[in-house]
Parts: C-alpha cells; structure tokens; sequence
C-alpha cells in the first residue's frame, strides 16, 4: 500500500504469525541542490527549530492518523525511514508510542540531523549514515539521538553506540552530484556487496572513508 503524503510515500506489511507491522517512511523535501540550499538558508535564518520550519510534527501526526485503519495495538510496529522520513519516523514513534502502541525500534536511513528532543525510552534508534551523504550534517550545533551506524569503503563499517559529534557541512557543498549519496539506492548497494563487512573503531574510521 503506498498513499502519498505531501513529499512522503509510506509502505507497510504485516507479519501475523510474527505480530509484527514494518512501516517505511520514504521522502525528501528537495528536488535539486538549488532547491535544497535555499530551504537551508531560509530554515537557519527563521529562528525557527528545523522541525517546526519543515512542519515535520505535523506531517507525523496526519500520518499516524492515516494509519489508524490498519496499525495493530497487539503488533510490534517497526519504523525504517529514509531521508526525511527518518526524521518523520522518529517523532512518528513518539505519537504511536503516546496511543499505547508497541514501537521496539526506528531505523534511518541518510537521515538529515533532525532529531526531536525525546525518545520513547523502549524505542531503539539506529541512525545509518555514509560519510560521503553530507545531508546527514546539514545543520549545525545538533546534539544526535540513538546509535550511529556508519557505512565505508569496500565493506567496513563503525558502529557507535555513543556516537562521536560531527561537524555541519558547508551548504555550498551541496552538489548536484553530492547529493547522489542521499538516495537509498547507495545505501542498498553497501549491504548487497560481496565483500566481507568488517567493523572499524572511530579512530581508525579516517582511513576507511573514499576520497
């Protein structure tokens, strides 16, 4: 099923036997690098928080009630979101969470650094990043929410369960071509690869990232 949501599509199954319900949250609020720029300026200089200038609370909430029909209060609900649906995804678990709701774990995926101010203390986060995606850092001074997962060159990775604070990116850097790293198909492509996923630690991450 795939109703569209202003700039989201969302997807859902049903595990029965399982109890379990996976909804995906796919979207992006840009179609080129211009377009994302100058929704980066005009969101810095707004004073408002980047979940209140994007309305992303508000796009939970129409979700979560388009969801009624078929969400299962006896099933575990699993969220993935990609792009902006991560940070949809995220405050979406609050909201399922507040209507009694079963939500054991968010999963992201180039997710933008937006993160609401709580999480439901039984909801695991995990934040998948690449380094190369620099919409993962596009706002400044963002204290990041769950664990980080981070994918590198030729199969190696680093997980953190703390993760270490990144720096913002320029928005000038925001390329056509950059923002290539954004799309799912990038991510896809690390878990379908046949090399061997080998674990870094933090410190050695520098000496696994493509130029």
């Amino acid at each position: 099923m795939r109703p569209p949501i202003d700039y989201l599509n969302y997807y859902y199954r049903t595990l029965e036997k399982q109890k379990q319900q996976h909804i995906v949250i796919d979207g992006q609020f840009w179609t080129t690098a211009d377009q994302l720029q100058t929704k980066l300026k005009e969101a810095n200089s707004s004073g408002k928080s980047p979940i209140e200038f994007f309305g992303l609370d508000k796009l939970a909430q129409s979700l979560a009630e388009k969801m009624e029909m078929f969400l299962r209060k006896d099933h575990q609900i699993h969220l993935i979101g990609h792009s902006i649906g991560g940070c949809v995804a995220m405050i979406l678990a609050q909201i399922l969470q507040s209507k009694k709701m079963k939500v054991p774990e968010v999963i992201t995926y180039g997710q933008p650094n937006i993160f609401p101010t709580i999480i439901p203390k039984k909801t695991q986060v995990l934040r998948v990043v690449n380094p190369q995606d620099h919409v993962t850092q596009i706002f400044p001074g963002v204290k990041e929410v769950g664990q980080r997962l981070t994918l590198l060159q030729e199969g190696h990775y680093c997980y953190e369960r703390e993760p270490t604070e990144k720096e913002s990116v320029a928005i000038d850097s925001l390329s056509e071509s950059r923002l290539g790293y954004n799309h799912m198909n990038y991510y896809v492509r690390f878990f379908q690869t046949k090399s061997k996923s080998v674990a870094v630690s933090p410190a050695n991450m520098a000496d696994h990232i493509p130029e």
